[in-house]
């Protein structure tokens, strides 16, 4: 053994560091002259017997100290003292640092600075293939060279021989190889037909009035009504007499009358409803005296006062809108309201809305050839759609101009629920929405969390808010358009229970990862179409309606409902004047989105067919997927150079004769190429729109499409979320809330904020794991619990007594399962086809998800639960996702019950369980904790302390100390136990009496108010 220096003193106590040299032969004290058996016990006897602060190992091979422990795993594979290499001959340009091989170099730039790496591989001419390999890699001149060859020598016998003895960087079969391929892809005059297609089709002479008096009607000149208003009472009698002049045909004078009858009744409904509004403080407030003055008159006072200020805000905000109060804490605006002065916002949507869009050239695009069932579109509503209809929308949906509100047309239909279908069929049976009903109000909703950026308009998003009898009538509308049609299965925007986002990114990520394993050529471009919603023109939604071949009385109710209406913008406090609506369709009705893909379907239907995509083989066959789309965030595919220009013309001229615009600011793309045995990144020139170039995508940098961010290379990120969610919780742990508001906030509106990202990048387990920890160091915290406190009081559900938290680590892998169980599933061709492009089993992946260590454990938990079936465990799923008319098998899920996996291990504790299973299930005991923001902070704390036997009495506080003192602090008669306290000690027994009087009390006043004695 090596001398371990411990230097004598007086009273046999040293504070300098021990030095140990492995390997040892054994611990000897020189202070002591004590013999240690182990390092453990030697570490001990220093500390606590020589007050030694620190213990050093040195391995006597390099000399590297460390502790003992890691000491001893390096020694068996030291090598010595290293010798210092000298200075590489290859140096960095950026960094500095110096390499000794150009490998090391070439490593270094591909990690650390990959946009230099790719840059030089551009500007090298050539890249090295193995010796004597020939280039299999046909560019464009050696096609064009081998036409012409193949020309020449037309008749002779050895033309392959021929040719390569001038193209001599190919062999004879590789030509005869390119002359078969091209004699069998060769098209007759393809690039004309796409100049023909990318030509300007002429605007069409306005189309003439339908002499069909049944459904294409001009429509008449509102006559104003008389100066009296109906009677209540009178309202059926109109209804009858507008179906009986409608059932009139081809009398114009009869529908004329008709339209008048049917404005009267929407003019009383509208004025049944209307209410006075209370002037004074909204509910939770109070009014303030004029006279009331702030009695702060120094600094400390004044200070005081601001923190009331600003809690009393905040408190208020808690009870009227949470959902806002928690978007501020995560760093949204603290206010909603526009600051562009009400002269700018008017003059701006005038100019945009106000100027109509007469571009409706569809001719020359394909259209969707799915099925189209017409025969409940135009039927009559009946009163199981109207009051299905209400029950699906929002309570708290936001009121139209005319104040009418979801309540009063549920007072409506109460009181007769035949008087609003009705009305509905009249609107369709005359293709005519009351003019009335044509007068809206548009919000802006801030797009970006960026002070700055928001005085910019285009950061600001309209939200049209119509009446709230007219959004009831286009949701049913909306519903009964949806099941009439389908459209391109590329198109995944707002479509019901499809996940389309989740669909589209895991596309495009095998996609990515599929060229790359593949060796492949890939184009990606990320189209922006400039203020899509706000410029589609109106005729040009009837003419796609019409290319559906959809009724023609359909259409027309349309063109009416798009025909008149005008809008008021609100802004900071004020209102512009009315702004009528020429072009457009309203972000805020239900309408709206079925609409818009509906007028973009002959686009995606065009680039489909167009075959310039990204060719993937399926089982035997082969599939193109050329574009992806979610409502106008669209993803242009292809896997070549030249195939992507060919997608951006279609592009270019859908939007040249409709109307639309496309922002090349925020449009980009990235192209890479497979040389040899590496990728290099946008080598070819810029793609174009008209005279602008699309930007390139540098590498090691990312692009935003539907919410995930893609990396040219790795394909779906996943983000800094662990910094994120840091932040949220130290601006939730400041806020001016009670310990319990902020265990709110943070349960159902902080957390739930990441699920969205965690499930779409699918993020690793450990980056779970990070996450967790710290919504636990936050739970604690704002509850002031101890650290060592158990998971069960976290994660167990509220009906066993826990708080119910979520649990990122069992949560997000579960969704993930289930996510592609229902791609697995899929009977979409382009959702399954990347899979095998990437050569990914995704059986396989959803096996090995659920091999993972918390799932595995959850499983076998509820597999073997007492008085449980492990067939029918699978009870909370996923909502079933419709693809084109076919219904898919829902996907299950096998962890809906893991709290009680949770609970389980809760009880198992021997100090923190105790008892604890009495309370499984129990709702009633369990009541205060579903419910705790009706309890102060303190009793809720001190409650949560006694549910889990860490209430700091003595027993508690003395566990694992031995000598410490347990007796009781009042009666010294027994320990100092919860048990004690609330049922043996003498000293409190007054108190448990008084206690037990006043629940008697209150159970008395309880029972009496039901006449209980």
């Amino acid at each position: 053994m090596e001398e371990i220096v411990i230097e004598p003193s007086c009273d046999r106590t040293t504070t300098n560091p021990v030095t140990i040299h492995y390997p040892t032969d054994g611990l000897y004290c020189k202070v002591c002259d004590a013999v240690i058996p182990n390092m453990r016990l030697f570490n001990s006897h220093v500390v606590k017997k020589h007050q030694v602060k620190s213990i050093r190992t040195i391995c006597s091979r390099c000399g590297k100290t460390g502790e003992y422990h890691s000491i001893a795993c390096h020694y068996a594979k030291c090598k010595g003292i290293r010798q210092t290499s000298p200075a590489g001959a290859f140096g960095c340009t950026i960094c500095e640092k110096r390499f000794s091989t150009k490998i090391g170099l070439g490593q270094h730039e591909r990690h650390e600075h990959p946009a230099l790496r790719n840059e030089k591989r551009v500007a090298a001419n050539t890249t090295k293939t193995k010796p004597g390999r020939r280039d299999r890699k046909w560019s464009m001149e050696e096609v064009a060279l081998l036409k012409q060859l193949e020309i020449r020598f037309e008749r002779e016998r050895y033309i392959n021989k021929m040719i390569s003895a001038i193209l001599t960087a190919k062999s004879a079969k590789q030509i005869s190889d390119k002359r078969r391929t091209l004699q069998r892809t060769e098209t007759v005059a393809p690039e004309a037909a796409e100049d023909h297609l990318a030509e300007e089709v002429p605007e069409p002479e306005p189309e003439r009035e339908s002499s069909n008096p049944n459904t294409t009607d001009p429509r008449p000149k509102r006559l104003r009504p008389p100066g009296s208003t109906p009677k209540h009472r009178e309202m059926d009698e109109q209804l009858t007499k507008a179906e009986q002049l409608l059932g009139v045909r081809n009398n114009p004078d009869s529908r004329a009358e008709a339209i008048e009858v049917m404005e009267n009744i929407t003019d009383l409904l509208l004025t049944r409803v209307k209410k006075t509004q209370k002037k004074g403080p909204t509910k939770g407030q109070t009014k303030r005296k004029k006279n009331e003055k702030c009695n702060a008159h120094s600094g400390a006072r004044k200070r005081w006062a601001t923190r009331k200020a600003i809690f009393r805000a905040t408190q208020l905000l808690y009870k009227n809108n949470r959902r806002q109060l928690a978007r501020q804490i995560m760093g949204a605006p603290t206010t909603t309201s526009c600051p562009l002065p009400v002269e700018e916002l008017e003059q701006c949507f005038r100019d945009k809305l106000s100027k109509p869009n007469n571009k409706p050239n569809l001719n020359k695009f394909a259209t969707y050839q799915g099925s189209i069932d017409k025969g409940e579109l135009m039927s009559p509503i009946e009163e199981e759609e109207v009051t299905k209809t209400i029950k699906g929308m929002d309570e708290k949906s936001a009121p139209g101009p005319d104040g009418m509100t979801l309540l009063d047309i549920q007072d409506i239909h109460d009181e007769d629920d035949t008087r609003l279908p009705r009305l509905f069929s009249l609107w369709i049976k005359s293709a005519t929405i009351p003019d009335s009903l044509k007068k809206s109000r548009t919000v802006l909703i801030p797009k970006c969390e960026d002070q700055e950026r928001l005085k910019d308009i285009d950061n600001w998003r309209p939200i049209t808010i119509g009446p709230m009898l007219l959004r009831l009538f286009t949701k049913i509308m909306a519903k009964r358009l949806s099941e009439t049609f389908g459209i391109n299965p590329r198109q995944k925007g707002f479509l019901a229970a499809t996940p389309g986002c989740n669909e589209n990114i895991a596309i495009l990520d095998n996609i990515i990862k599929g060229a790359k394993k593949n060796r492949k050529d890939l184009a990606v471009v990320f189209v922006d179409l400039t203020k899509a919603f706000d410029s589609v023109g109106h005729k040009l939604i009837a003419k796609a309606l019409q290319q559906m071949q959809l009724p023609a009385n359909f259409i027309s109710m349309i063109t009416d409902l798009y025909s008149g209406n005008t809008i008021r913008i609100e802004g900071n406090k004020t209102k512009t004047g009315e702004i009528r609506i020429e072009r457009g369709v309203k972000q805020g009705n239900p309408l709206s989105p079925i609409l818009f893909n509906i007028t973009l379907d002959p686009l995606i239907c065009t680039l489909e067919a167009a075959n310039a995509g990204v060719v993937m083989p399926l089982d035997e066959n082969r599939v193109t997927c050329s574009a992806l789309a979610f409502a106008d965030d669209i993803a242009l595919l292809s896997d070549s150079h030249a195939g992507m220009n060919k997608n951006l013309k279609l592009l270019q001229s859908f939007c040249t004769n409709t109307g639309l615009a496309i922002n090349t600011n925020k449009t980009k793309g990235y192209h890479f190429t497979c040389k040899a045995k590496t990728f290099i990144y946008n080598q070819c020139e810029n793609w174009k729109l008209g005279n602008e170039k699309i930007a390139y995508i540098p590498p090691g940098e990312t692009e935003k499409y539907l919410g995930a961010r893609i990396d040219p290379w790795a394909g779906v990120t996943e983000g800094e979320w662990s910094s994120k969610l840091k932040a949220w919780t130290s601006a939730l742990q400041a806020a001016a809330l009670r310990p319990a508001q902020k265990t709110e906030i943070l349960k159902t509106h902080v957390i739930p904020r990441l699920y969205f990202h965690l499930i779409l990048s699918e993020v690793s387990q450990n980056t779970l794991i990070k996450l967790d920890q710290i919504v636990k160091n936050t739970t604690k915290e704002l509850l002031h619990l101890p650290p060592h406190v158990t998971d069960g009081i976290l994660y167990s559900s509220n009906k066993c007594g826990g708080l119910g938290m979520p649990k990122l680590e069992v949560q997000i892998p579960s969704a993930i399962v289930r996510k592609r169980e229902a791609l697995e599933r899929s009977t979409d061709r382009i959702i399954r086809a990347p899979f095998q492009y990437r050569g990914e089993n995704n059986s396989e992946a959803i096996g090995g998800l659920r091999r993972l260590k918390v799932l595995k454990e959850v499983e076998d938990f509820l597999a073997n639960a007492p008085g449980e079936d492990a067939e029918n465990l699978d009870v909370t799923a996923l909502p079933m996702i419709e693809d084109q008319g076919q219904t898919r098998n829902k996907p299950v899920n096998r962890y809906a019950e893991w709290r009680e996996w949770e609970f389980h291990k809760w009880n198992k504790l021997i100090s923190q369980g105790a008892g604890i299973g009495y309370y499984q299930n129990d709702r009633i005991s369990s009541t205060w904790i579903r419910s705790f923001h009706n309890m102060k902070s303190h009793r809720l704390i001190n409650n949560i302390l006694l549910r889990t036997n860490l209430y700091p009495t003595r027993t508690t506080l003395s566990r694992g100390r031995p000598n410490s003192i347990k007796t009781c602090r009042r009666c010294e008669a027994a320990q100092e136990s919860l048990s004690h306290i609330s049922g043996g000690c003498q000293f409190v027994k007054m108190a448990r009496i008084k206690r037990h009087n006043k629940i008697l009390d209150q159970l008395r006043i309880y029972l009496s108010k039901y006449g209980w004695t």
